[in-house]
């Protein structure tokens, strides 16, 4: 969490990209996740 707030206090986007790449490509280890999350 503290290496998100260090990345948002930078003023390039890199979270936001970060974000959107993983929304558009949707990796394996994002649905893992996403799953991991609603299983418990």
């Amino acid at each position: 969490m503290l290496a998100l707030t260090v990345l948002h206090l930078i003023p390039l986007p890199i979270v936001e990209v970060f974000f959107l790449i993983v929304i558009m490509i949707r990796p394996r280890w994002f649905k893992n996740l996403i799953d991991r999350l609603y299983d418990s």
